[in-house]
Formats: C-alpha cells, sequence, structure tokens
C-alpha cells in the first residue's frame, strides 16, 4: 500500500509513532531540537516533549501548508537533531528540496502522513526519504480502522523499534 522499502510496525495509535521516533532520534544526540509545523494537534507537541525535545517551530508559505524553504534554511542553522514534516490532503511541494537541506545538515527526517496516505512530491514517493514515517488509521482518514496506525522506518532500526515496543 505505502510503496516503501522500509519496515512496518503497527501501533496502537499513530501518535505514539511519533514519540518512538523522537526518542530513538535523540537518545544520543546533544541538541533536542525538533522542528515540526505550527499546523498539528497538541499531542504530537506534548509527544515531541515526553520524547525528550525541544520543539522549535517552523513557518509555511502564505497562503498553503507548505513549509518554508527560507524559514528552514534559517532554522536549521540551530543545529536541530530533527524535522517532523507534516503532509496534510495536499503532500508537501518541496520534498526532496526539504530532504536534501536536512541531509547536507545532518538533520533527520520523519513524516507524518496521518492526513496524507500516499502520493508523491517532486517525483518522489511520499515516505521514502525520512528515517521514520508515521500514518494513522483512526475513524475520519483515509484508511478507517477506528484507531491505531503504523511506523514505518528503514531496516537499520529493527531491533531497536521491536525492543522499545516489547
Amino acid at each position: 500500500l505505502f510503496n516503501l522499502n522500509k519496515k512496518i510496525k503497527l501501533l496502537g495509535r499513530a501518535r505514539s509513532g511519533i514519540y518512538l521516533a523522537v526518542k530513538l532520534l535523540l537518545k544520543n544526540s546533544k541538541n533536542k531540537v525538533v522542528l515540526l509545523s505550527p499546523f498539528t494537534i497538541p499531542e504530537v507537541v506534548d509527544l515531541v516533549i515526553c520524547a525528550g525535545g525541544k520543539p522549535l517551530f517552523l513557518e509555511h508559505d502564505e497562503g498553503s501548508t507548505n513549509i518554508s524553504i527560507k524559514d528552514l534554511k534559517k532554522k536549521i542553522k540551530l543545529t536541530p537533531n530533527s524535522l517532523i514534516l507534516t503532509h496534510y490532503n495536499v503532500n508537501q511541494k518541496n520534498y526532496r528540496d526539504i530532504f536534501s537541506i536536512c541531509k547536507k545538515n545532518k538533520v533527520f527526517l520523519i513524516e507524518d502522513c496521518a492526513i496524507s496516505i500516499s502520493g508523491s512530491s517532486q517525483n518522489t514517493n511520499i515516505g521514502s526519504l525520512s528515517e521514520f514515517t508515521i500514518y494513522s488509521f483512526s475513524s475520519f482518514k483515509f484508511i478507517n480502522y477506528f484507531l491505531g496506525g503504523c511506523i514505518c522506518y528503514k531496516k537499520k532500526y529493527k531491533k531497536v523499534i521491536n525492543k522499545e515496543t516489547e
């Protein structure tokens, strides 16, 4: 369904995937700053904090939900640990550009696809470039499973994800 070369772990709630991803990426990091969209549910912000992160919000391009590349380039100089990239019902238009900026600056990318189940941007499948991708299956989402979600992750995280979720 997701067309990704990643492992999948089903979760009770998708938002627990945000906590898990942030916790794992912050584990041995001195910098606890996590960049994220201000257009998110309060629980996502709370889970970043509970995982040990310090949220720092990015601006969006005017009249859209696309992250401002100008603001990202400015705030990435603060050497954040990671960026939670939220795809809405319209996927981030600068997906590959955002990934390139993160990679160049050694910032981990986490994708929040709670309301965007698939698609592409800049000829790249959503969810394919990040360390972790989170999907939600609650009753008002694209895949209706009443509650639940999953975390998709690169194979190198398999052992630590299994240990943490046990």
